[in-house]
């Protein structure tokens, strides 16, 4: 419908804000530990999520309607379950279709795995901003990508990146030096538990952090701006967190 050079300059300023967030992350990691071209692949099939999107919405069209259970409530399950947890299960999905391939052939190091689940909310929250700069009125599109330009790029990086410290986990196995507890030992005989409590995890991280941040977009209130700020960093520390825990204190699974 529209890209006017205000919207083109802040979508281009989105995508800057994912690529050099994303580079700092690469320049950080180990030493060979992440592949760009394993990344493009990631990248790539990120797509598939927007895709996967669209045929939900098809599917159960009435999906994004608010449901009647009160002003705080109905936004709370709009912000987490209709919007945030459908989107980083469908991110979820695209990573783990190239993910489920790859992994049959080559062992990825943790931090790398960390690294390729932020893939497809990179591109996720790119062509979501695309389509806030084409498809919305020029007062609202400039409005919401001025909002989008750094907070939300940021926040689906984040969202990613805690995820692919679940799965990461999952996909190794802690250092000697640890003491196991007893569910630890539960689910490492238990293959499929040990997968489907990781995944679960991550999906529900992701969507705890991608929840908040749409929660204090959609009630607006006067310190929206310092929560906002305060979510992200918060994201930001615990991805930090997660990718030192993963450098320091796991080693991969052995064959």
């Amino acid at each position: 419908m529209l890209f006017n050079d205000n919207n083109l300059i802040l979508f281009f300023l989105s995508l800057l804000t994912g690529f050099f967030y994303i580079l700092y992350v690469y320049m950080k990691s180990p030493y060979r530990s992440i592949s760009i071209k394993n990344s493009l692949y990631y990248l790539g099939f990120g797509t598939l999520s927007i895709t996967i999107l669209i045929y939900f919405f098809k599917i159960f069209p009435g999906w994004n309607n608010y449901i009647e259970y009160g002003l705080i409530s109905t936004v709370l399950f709009k912000a987490f379950i209709q919007v945030a947890l459908l989107e980083e299960t469908c991110k979820y999905i695209s990573f783990s279709i190239v993910d489920n391939f790859r992994s049959k052939l080559v062992e990825d190091h943790p931090v790398g795995i960390m690294f390729y689940a932020a893939m497809p909310s990179m591109i996720f929250a790119m062509l979501e901003n695309f389509d806030y700069a084409i498809n919305s009125s020029e007062e609202f599109a400039t409005r919401t990508l001025a909002i989008r330009a750094i907070s939300s790029t940021v926040l689906h990086l984040v969202a990613g990146l805690l995820l692919g410290y679940w799965i990461a986990l999952y996909r190794v196995k802690k250092h000697p030096k640890f003491s196991r507890n007893k569910w630890d030992m539960f689910i490492t005989k238990h293959t499929w538990i040990r997968k489907l409590s990781y995944t679960f995890m991550g999906i529900i991280s992701a969507t705890i952090i991608h929840g908040l941040y749409d929660y204090v977009l959609f009630i607006e209130y006067e310190y929206s701006d310092i929560t906002i700020i305060t979510i992200l960093l918060t994201g930001l520390i615990l991805a930090y967190i997660g990718n030192i825990d993963l450098i320091k204190n796991y080693k991969l699974k052995k064959p």
